[in-house]
């Protein structure tokens, strides 16, 4: 009998934390920015945004417990990873002795945290290949969900519109020109702005490390197109790799930038990786019938 049986959604589920928690940080310096650091306490009190991360984490932790369900784990890992991000923006403050919120290696430090938190996280999810008993008891935790409502119908739906499309001949062409095209527009993006803030040694600084990240997101992108015609699980994760290092590193520098522009692409971002996971997890179903 094995006691750790891994979801089947591990990877999405573990996402939905990591993607969460770079939103509300970025959310939050954008709120504090645009209405010039409000402090809720009064005079005699300060109350913490740390306190609301906690307040987050602790009804993620609540759901969990109480519920078995898959859309409650869900809304759980949203509602952690947003109350990470909210905890782990005050780090600054912790790491000073003046409690400097605005300590600017602070940013480096959350994200050195996140990648770590990535690489355990796919550690537990690659640790081995799932084994025919969690995908049994995956299917019978998918039954329980299973319900004749809006939801339910909808994600029917999904599921045929998916099998379906990608039986068609464009499918595999009109994924590899949106991939593409995205790419290009984000190199040519991050051209215009290094060629705008050309003679500023800081803002150079932060240029070079998005250039960097959006190469790096870029050749995960070439990788896909070439695996994507061995395996589409494969190339879906290759794009899904691409997305995630524009989310944790890219979309960070850009936020320095342009605020509203970042979280416009933080947006999109999500998008592009939330069908990603359901293209994975349907490829995964299948390989899990096959088996």
């Amino acid at each position: 009998m094995t006691y750790f049986i891994r979801d089947i959604e591990i990877d999405r589920l573990f996402d939905n934390f990591l993607v969460s928690a770079v939103f509300s940080i970025l959310g939050i310096r954008f709120f504090l920015k645009v209405t010039s650091y409000p402090q809720l306490g009064g005079a005699n009190f300060h109350i913490a945004h740390m306190l609301w991360g906690g307040f987050f984490m602790l009804i993620a932790i609540t759901l969990l417990l109480a519920f078995i369900n898959r859309s409650i784990k869900n809304i759980s890992s949203i509602l952690g990873g947003i109350g990470f991000g909210v905890f782990i923006d005050e780090l600054g403050k912790f790491i000073t002795r003046d409690n400097n919120y605005f300590y600017k290696p602070t940013i480096a430090f959350i994200y050195v945290i996140f990648i770590l938190l990535y690489l355990l996280f796919r550690a537990i999810e690659k640790h081995k290949s799932f084994t025919k008993e969690e995908y049994s008891v995956n299917r019978a935790l998918g039954s329980l969900n299973t319900q004749p409502n809006v939801a339910g119908r909808f994600i029917v739906f999904l599921r045929n519109f998916y099998h379906s499309i990608i039986k068609k001949k464009w499918f595999v062409r009109g994924l590899i020109i949106f991939f593409v095209l995205k790419t290009i527009v984000t190199l040519l993006y991050i051209s215009f702005i290094l060629a705008v803030f050309l003679n500023i040694p800081y803002e150079m600084e932060i240029e070079s490390l998005e250039s960097g990240s959006s190469l790096f997101s870029a050749l995960f992108v070439l990788i896909g197109i070439y695996k994507l015609r061995i395996s589409r699980i494969t190339g879906y994760r290759f794009f899904k790799r691409s997305v995630l290092v524009a989310i944790f590193l890219t979309q960070v520098f850009s936020f320095y930038e342009n605020q509203f522009a970042a979280l416009v692409g933080l947006t999109f971002n999500i998008v592009v990786l939330t069908a990603l996971d359901y293209m994975i997890q349907e490829e995964t179903l299948i390989e899990g019938q096959i088996k």
